[in-house]
């Protein structure tokens, strides 16, 4: 087995867990010793992104979790987390207004206030579809069969019509009273590739998709850069087979393959393994850290409150996060904080350039994760002399 993996915890801070639970097995594979990882051996970053889950959904009773098996309504009772499939017929609503019903002011007890939509009859979430946990979760360290997806179109971004406008978060006062058109101009981190001279390609099913999220920021989507938005998704499997993949990659999936609740058809833990697989197995497996995390909570539910509100659009409730590298820790579990820019922050480091948003307050980086004596880079001819001083002395206090 090539792989060496572990899961983290994004967005929040370890709780206590309790009551029995299922205890799906990891690959009996024995680790290959973990690599020193020194300056400028990781030279290529892989972002697999997913839709919508929460530990307690999809990772409930994996060994050495923070996952619980009841949860509790508005009423203070205690409510059973019941098994259901990864592919299930019923969406949950991930709005702010969820969010917000979910938090109670800290007390996560308004899971029930969640909407529900059935892609069939009424009936077909049953009762307490909120509190709803995958059974199979250890597919998503053990699987290994590519299997093939359907499509997701949706049309958004600069590329949508003119009347289309989406909802803006005030992120003092939550209230959702605006509507914008959904094009924008703001920097992004492949602004600071480009700048490097740092390859990067963002993998998706359509440039009509909501998850293209280049097509949303009009200097990429209307000039040169959209040539390395790639369609589609499946083609990330061809350029590493290849010798074509670049620096950096973001690879998105069809909603058959996306977990999403609602449309997904249960082939998300072998479309990542696909990918995950490929890299293995190829030359750039030596230098590569593969992160797999997900989007949102997607309004299922999650014992662990986030450590702190921001504001109010930050933090939210956790998601997974999943690290494949040979420089992982084999097996390794961490309940440290971390959110989602902290894996713009790890790819940033080799960069030498930061952003003024969340990810400069992701100071825990990930590289405790890794066996990272210094963190460095995919960057070519790549130095690191004040990083990596820096991420050493960090390391030691």
């Amino acid at each position: 087995m090539f792989t060496s993996a572990f899961i983290v915890f994004g967005l929040c801070a370890c709780a206590g867990g309790g009551g029995p639970t299922p205890t799906p097995t990891p690959s009996a594979s024995t680790p290959s010793p973990v690599p020193t990882l020194t300056a400028g051996a990781i030279r290529h970053v892989v972002i697999i992104l997913q839709e919508n889950r929460t530990p307690d959904n999809i990772f409930n009773g994996f060994p050495g979790m923070d996952t619980v098996q009841a949860g509790t309504d508005l009423k203070g009772q205690s409510v059973p987390l019941t098994p259901g499939d990864l592919a299930n017929h019923y969406d949950l609503g991930h709005s702010h207004t969820d969010f917000v019903n979910q938090y109670d002011g800290g007390k996560l007890d308004g899971n029930n206030l969640v909407q529900v939509g059935c892609s069939q009859p009424a009936t077909c979430a049953g009762p307490n579809p909120r509190f709803r946990y995958v059974p199979q979760a250890h597919l998503y360290v053990s699987e290994n069969i590519s299997k093939a997806g359907i499509g997701f179109d949706g049309q958004a971004g600069c590329a949508a019509p003119a009347t289309s406008l989406v909802p803006e978060i005030d992120v003092i006062t939550g209230v959702e009273s605006q509507k914008t058109y959904p094009c924008f101009e703001r920097p992004t981190l492949m602004d600071l590739l480009d700048a490097k001279s740092v390859s990067w390609k963002y993998y998706a099913h359509d440039q009509y998709s909501i998850w293209t999220a280049p097509n949303s920021i009009a200097h990429i989507r209307n000039g040169a850069d959209w040539q390395k938005v790639i369609f589609p998704e499946t083609t990330v499997l061809g350029d590493i087979a290849n010798g074509a993949l670049p620096s950096v990659s973001w690879v998105v999936p069809t909603g058959a393959n996306s977990d999403h609740a609602g449309f997904n058809a249960g082939t998300g833990p072998s479309w990542v393994a696909s990918i995950v697989n490929a890299v293995g197995a190829s030359p750039y497996w030596k230098d590569t850290a593969i992160f797999v995390t997900w989007d949102d909570w997607g309004g299922w539910y999650d014992h662990v409150a986030p450590p702190k509100l921001y504001n109010a659009y930050e933090l939210g409730f956790r998601v997974p996060l999943i690290v494949v590298s040979p420089y992982a820790k084999p097996g390794y579990i961490s309940h440290n904080v971390h959110e989602l820019g902290s894996i713009l922050h790890f790819t940033e480091i080799d960069v030498r350039a930061r952003f003024d948003g969340h990810d400069r307050r992701a100071r825990r980086r990930p590289h405790g994760l890794l066996q990272l004596p210094a963190i460095a880079a995919f960057v070519p001819g790549h130095r690191c002399p004040g990083e990596c001083s820096r991420a050493n002395e960090a390391k030691r206090r």
